[in-house]
C-alpha cells in the first residue's frame, strides 16, 4: 500500500504542477514554489522543511484551496530533491538517502492529503528522520551560492 501510495502520489505530480494564483491567504508568507527552483540542493532542502510546516498549518484551517495549494507546493519540492542531489557531489550511497528521505516525505503528502490531521508520534519519528537525513547530506555537501532567499 505505502508503494502504490508513493507510486500514485508521482504520477499526479504532473498534475499539481499547474501553477500559482496569488490569494490573501497566500501573502501571510513568501512561497517559493517549484518552478523557481532554487540553484543548491541545501536551499530546496529548507524549503521543503518550510512548505511541511505550512501546508500542515494550512490542514486545519477552513481555507481548502489554501490547503491543497501549500501540499501542493511541499508535494512539487520534494520531487525535486532525487534530481538536485543528483546534481551535486553526493556519492550514489547518499544519494540512495536523499531518495529514501524524500519518499517518505512524499508519503507524509500523501497522508497529509488524506487525513488533514497532525502527525502521530509514530509519522513525527518517521518524518522528523527524513529531514534530518536530508540535513545531514545538504551540510556534506561546500558551501555553495544560494540564491534562494531564505
Amino acid at each position: 500500500m505505502f508503494r502504490f501510495a508513493i507510486c500514485v502520489a508521482l504520477a499526479c505530480l504532473p498534475l499539481w504542477l499547474s501553477g500559482c494564483s496569488a490569494t490573501q491567504a497566500e501573502a501571510e508568507h513568501e512561497h517559493h514554489h517549484a518552478h523557481g527552483s532554487p540553484p543548491t540542493f541545501e536551499g530546496l532542502v529548507k524549503r521543503v522543511r518550510k512548505q511541511h510546516h505550512w501546508a500542515a498549518q494550512a490542514a486545519s484551517r477552513e481555507d481548502v484551496k489554501h490547503f491543497q495549494r501549500e501540499l501542493r507546493h511541499f508535494t512539487e519540492s520534494v520531487g525535486l530533491l532525487p534530481e538536485l542531489a543528483a546534481e551535486t557531489d553526493l556519492n550514489r550511497a547518499d544519494w540512495d538517502r536523499a531518495n529514501a528521505a524524500a519518499k517518505v516525505l512524499i508519503a507524509e503528502s500523501v497522508r497529509l492529503g488524506q487525513t488533514k490531521t497532525p502527525l502521530a508520534d509514530s509519522e513525527r519519528k518517521s518524518v522528523d528522520g527524513a529531514f534530518q537525513t536530508l540535513d545531514e547530506l545538504a551540510a556534506k555537501l561546500p558551501a555553495q551560492r544560494s540564491d534562494t532567499n531564505e
